[in-house]
């Protein structure tokens, strides 16, 4: 099983639907691009591409010819599913990777490895027994075994309303990056980070799998249309 056919993908959306962007990583090259017309200030600012939605996804139909697309969990599927939908069209035939599922069952089945997650501290201190829950075997907790330095500025739950926030003072300064406050400029930036970390460390997953329990991937890829 080769890495560099495999695409990891993350959307950042909220739970209305709004794409805010994307970051895929195909080897080792990677590329983060807006997918919300209230955000162009802030790729030009990054020197990042913008695109819409449907473009995007029209493109990743065309690089997944001949490569599987990873992901954590159903959502970029379910994403990828809508914006189609949403235009008419149907979905090509993929081949999917659910790295959350595949995670899940690659701790389960090492004891030595669930007994060190197990005792874990709760990867959102001070936040309910429902919330800790929840938030237990998602990406960020679970890349703690791999190990994965989580950034400081991460803070799941908080990167649509960041995004909200600068496309909503965007339009009140008519699209001027620049005339964003400090605390603006710094919510953009953080959310940024926030999407590209998703990405980055799928593959520091992935190999780890594929090194210790190669058959868990295999067995784990399914065909999406």
């Amino acid at each position: 099983m080769d890495i560099n056919k495999f695409v990891f993908l993350d959307f950042e959306t909220d739970t209305k639907g709004e794409i805010f962007c994307a970051t895929i990583q195909v080897g080792s090259t990677i590329e983060q691009i807006i997918l919300n017309e209230g955000l162009r200030p802030l790729a030009e600012e990054n020197k990042l591409k913008t695109l819409t939605p449907l473009e995007f996804v029209k493109d990743l139909e065309t690089l997944l010819q001949k490569k599987t697309l990873a992901a954590y969990s159903e959502a970029e599927y379910k994403t990828i599913k809508q914006v189609l939908e949403s235009a008419n069209k149907k979905l090509t035939k993929i081949q999917y990777c659910n790295m959350r599922t595949i995670t899940k069952k690659y701790i389960n089945s090492n004891p030595e490895l669930k007994k060190k997650f197990d005792s874990l501290p709760p990867f959102l201190m001070g936040a309910d027994d429902y919330r800790q829950k929840r938030m237990q075997w998602s990406l960020a907790s679970t890349a703690r075994l791999f190990p994965v330095t989580i950034p400081a500025h991460y803070h799941p739950g908080q990167t649509s309303q960041r995004f909200k926030t600068v496309i909503n003072a965007l339009e009140l300064r008519n699209g001027e990056y620049s005339s964003l406050t400090r605390t603006q400029k710094a919510k953009a930036t953080k959310a940024l980070k926030h999407n590209l970390f998703d990405v980055e460390v799928l593959p520091i997953i992935f190999t780890k799998i594929l090194e210790n329990n190669p058959i868990l991937l295999n067995r784990n890829i399914e065909t999406k249309e």
